[in-house]
């Protein structure tokens, strides 16, 4: 017990580097780095690979990648919610994070990626139902398919990577919701909140039938719960070590989970301490993180640039090939976006804050006239 007691809080360790430990900026970044290499694998070989990629022991590394950018996300926005204390100031910083990279992937891909590489004509592309439906992934309706795009790659999706967005959309109106019922503010409802959730879906599965008996991604709903964990995490700050034996004892009962197919949903339970641990040390910045944060641009773009590159260059889909190059792609377009789109956005957050804030408070204050009207009148 003295080796626990004695070790800092997650708290004092937020204070000493001043609430901003480094190790979070490596973490994001090796994160979706992480997800480039992983989805060379899909791209170049198609679902038989990544089927027997699960069933060998590659699945521990990969399937942490998920769970902790959920649960790294739902550390950092808690503490960034208890900030700001208002809702629409918290959702505005989020979707102005968000949104920008996403709508500029989806035009790229559907506008530009799209004509290019469609197999079939210009006017049979932009008239089909699957070129319009494309779009409405910008608000979170996922859509993988451009009419004849990629048709002849092992995979014929744009970008497979989209099908978190709804459950990140989730996320955050979980944490709204905890915020306004007041839950967000009382420890034990935030804990007995997670642990419904983690019994509601294995109840569900239960009740389908679906339990899994073999080993895939994270199923959408375990995101949901890494980053209930990321929140819990951040509100017992203070009462949790930072201590590398808990570290290691997370990580042995995170591989042991892994070896049981029917357990891996409560996976990410110790993937949340190994997450924040390590994203609460603090190595030496190097001045590449400083000049911005890729890492979501990186997740983002990277699968659609793979597929481009395993089309026009078939002759390299070899893993190790692929993923230098199109990685080396992806990040370039990456810091040419944030350097140019997202990064100028974010400068001028206070203003798109204040606005949007102007906005909400005028429909609030319409809403209450109309209905206030209504009721004199009745």
């Amino acid at each position: 017990m003295t080796i626990f007691s004695e070790s800092l809080s997650l708290e004092d360790q937020l204070r000493k580097t001043n609430n901003r430990p480094s190790g979070f900026d490596y973490l994001r970044i090796i994160l979706s780095i992480s997800v480039v290499a992983w989805h060379s694998i899909e791209v170049c070989n198609g679902l038989t690979a990544v089927h027997l990629a699960w069933k060998s022991a590659l699945r521990i590394p990969v399937f942490f990648i998920l769970p902790s950018f959920f649960c790294l996300s739902g550390f950092l926005v808690s503490g960034s919610l208890l900030r700001v204390q208002k809702i629409t100031t918290f959702l505005s910083l989020r979707a102005i994070r968000i949104f920008p990279a996403l709508i500029v992937e989806v035009l790229l891909s559907a506008l530009l990626i799209g004509p290019i590489f469609t197999r079939g004509t210009l006017i049979n592309y932009l008239s089909s139902p699957l070129f319009r439906s494309y779009f409405l992934n910008i608000i979170g309706d996922i859509h993988y398919i451009l009419p004849g795009v990629f048709i002849n790659n092992p995979m014929p999706t744009v970008n497979a990577q989209l099908w978190t967005i709804p459950y990140e959309l989730y996320c955050y109106a979980t944490i709204v919701f905890l915020w306004v019922s007041g839950f967000l503010k009382n420890r034990t409802l935030v804990i007995i909140s997670t642990i419904g959730l983690i019994i509601f879906v294995y109840v569900n599965l239960y009740i389908r039938g679906t339990i899994p008996n073999h080993f895939d991604r994270p199923p959408g709903k375990s995101l949901i719960i890494s980053f209930l964990m990321g929140v819990i995490i951040f509100i017992f700050r203070e009462r949790i070590r930072f201590n590398i034996f808990l570290f290691a004892l997370s990580t042995i009962l995170y591989i042991y989970l892994m070896f049981i197919p029917q357990t891996q949903y409560v996976a990410p339970i110790p993937i949340a301490y190994m997450t924040v641990y390590i994203g609460m040390t603090n190595p030496k910045n190097i001045s590449a993180l400083y000049s911005g944060d890729y890492s979501y641009e990186i997740y983002l773009y990277g699968y659609p640039i793979q597929q481009v590159i395993s089309d026009i260059l078939p002759q390299f889909r070899y893993w190790a090939i692929h993923f230098l190059l199109s990685l080396s792609v992806t990040i370039l377009i990456s810091i040419f976006s944030w350097q140019f789109i997202e990064s100028k956005i974010i400068m001028r957050r206070k203003n798109i804050v204040n606005a949007l804030g102007q906005m909400a408070y005028l429909v609030k204050r319409y809403t209450r006239g109309y209905f206030g009207a209504r009721d004199r009148i009745g």
